[in-house]
């Protein structure tokens, strides 16, 4: 949530949408700076040094390219509202996850809805998506997760 200064700002702003989007992006910056030191207070070996440095926000198609080809092995997605709402694929999506496939990304596909399988979440995607090339293995529901922790 912004803090109240910056939703009044944005709300009562004539100015350009440039400096609204200045302000968003650096009040994101330091919410998320201020979250990784309680994160690094609560376990300690994620940082070695004493001061975390403020996350880098990419802004360019590009900068998030470079940046998921050279740090990423593996994304996992959230299912519903994410990749489709309903029984329509949310737009883009499908392109997406192509263009990771196509970069030798792994994708995973997540959901919390117990109400399919495996093999149904895979025809579900690969359907609403045209992804045919998609793998059970590569589906993780709520069901599948809880059997697995009881066995």
């Amino acid at each position: 949530q912004l803090p109240r200064k910056v939703c009044t700002h944005l709300q009562n702003t004539h100015h350009s949408d440039a400096i609204a989007t200045t302000d968003v992006t650096e009040t994101i910056r330091s919410q998320s700076h201020s979250q990784m030191l309680l994160l690094q207070s609560k376990f300690p070996s994620l940082s070695s040094s004493d001061e975390l440095p403020l996350p880098t926000l990419l802004s360019t198609p590009e900068q998030v390219e470079n940046y998921i080809d050279h740090n990423i092995d593996a994304i996992l997605f959230d299912c519903d509202g994410v990749l489709y709402r309903g029984g329509e694929a949310i737009p883009n999506a499908a392109s997406a996850l192509s263009s990771l496939v196509a970069r030798g990304k792994h994708i995973f596909f997540v959901t919390n809805n117990a109400g399919s399988n495996r093999h149904q979440l895979r025809d579900k995607l690969a359907n609403l998506l045209h992804l045919d090339s998609l793998r059970v293995e590569q589906m993780v529901t709520s069901s599948y997760s809880a059997a697995r922790y009881l066995q």
